[in-house]
């Protein structure tokens, strides 16, 4: 199986995941000085948050390793394809 990194992807977010995404937001608006917070968060619909697979891995990235509570449901990220 091969996935393109520009694949449409899904992940359901837990409250860590929640808070992760956004600090990572609410960092950009402190480094740039422009309001990128509230267009992020709008960006969870029903507890999804749906963008392309890489950007999914830069914001979460890090968040991830051997014995940390997940930042999705189920530690499932959904490939989607018709994005």
């Amino acid at each position: 199986m091969q996935v393109n990194m520009n694949e449409s992807a899904r992940v359901r977010l837990t409250a860590k995941g929640v808070k992760v995404y956004s600090d990572y937001y609410r960092n950009l608006d402190n480094e740039y000085r422009i309001n990128f917070y509230e267009y992020a968060m709008s960006k969870i619909k029903d507890g999804y948050f749906q963008t392309m697979l890489w950007e999914i891995m830069h914001i979460f990235g890090h968040a991830h390793y051997i014995g940390n509570d997940t930042c999705f449901e189920g530690n499932c990220i959904e490939i989607l394809e018709n994005g």
